[in-house]
């Protein structure tokens, strides 16, 4: 997410602060062995 790797919930948390709410971020996801990219909008 955003450049930085997400173990769990705790690293979500920890990642999603005050300066990512609110604008676009990069995600990329491993599921099922194939690597997608999204664009998200976190929001409060």
């Amino acid at each position: 997410l955003d450049g930085v790797d997400i173990n769990g919930v705790d690293d979500l948390i920890r990642v999603l602060d005050r300066d990512r709410i609110g604008r676009r971020l990069a995600m990329d996801v491993l599921r099922r062995g194939q690597l997608r990219a999204f664009d998200i909008d976190p929001i409060e």
